[in-house]
């Protein structure tokens, strides 16, 4: 749902960095850090070469393991992509405005680059996902969230499960 979609770039650091109904963050960190050469998720979207109205979105997990530890690895990433715990309100909290922060930062030395995904965003579905996703309305999608953390945790924690829900199926 298009709701949804400005989430997209935060979900797989709020799956990383928030624990599961398991374990949590620091269990769950160190038992990466036992068992795996580091796991991380990334975010991104393209269009297609010959259909440039299409856009392609992907959200992907990675990691590196010995292949001793290849099942640890990917039962640990099964148990954080199906369990992670998105009650814990404060941590959920600390994360969005971390990335508020960062993304903040990269406006003014970057402020071109945003610009022009703003031009962009009026000529082609990808330019609009990317701003989206990744521009001035990723920005202003955070500073709502920052505030809707504090005062509706149990609705943002419900469009995280829908997310969650939509993604992995």
């Amino acid at each position: 749902p298009t709701h949804l979609l400005p989430w997209l770039p935060l979900f797989g650091s709020l799956t990383m960095q928030t624990g599961t109904h398991h374990r949590d963050y620091v269990n769950l960190t160190q038992e990466l850090g036992i068992h795996t050469g580091g796991v991380g998720s990334g975010y991104g979207a393209h269009g297609r070469r010959l259909e440039p109205q299409t856009v392609v979105s992907s959200l992907s997990y990675s990691g590196k393991a010995l292949t001793a530890k290849v099942g640890k690895l990917v039962a640990l990433l099964s148990e954080i992509v199906r369990d992670t715990n998105f009650s814990l309100h404060e941590r959920i909290a600390e994360l969005v405005t971390m990335a508020k922060s960062r993304l903040q930062a990269s406006i003014v030395p970057g402020g071109h680059g945003f610009a022009n995904a703003r031009l962009a965003a009026r000529h082609s579905r990808v330019g609009l996902y990317q701003e989206l996703t990744q521009g001035i309305s990723q920005y202003e999608f955070l500073k709502t969230l920052e505030t809707r953390c504090e005062q509706d945790p149990d609705g943002v924690r419900a469009e995280l499960e829908a997310l969650r829900t939509c993604l992995f199926r």
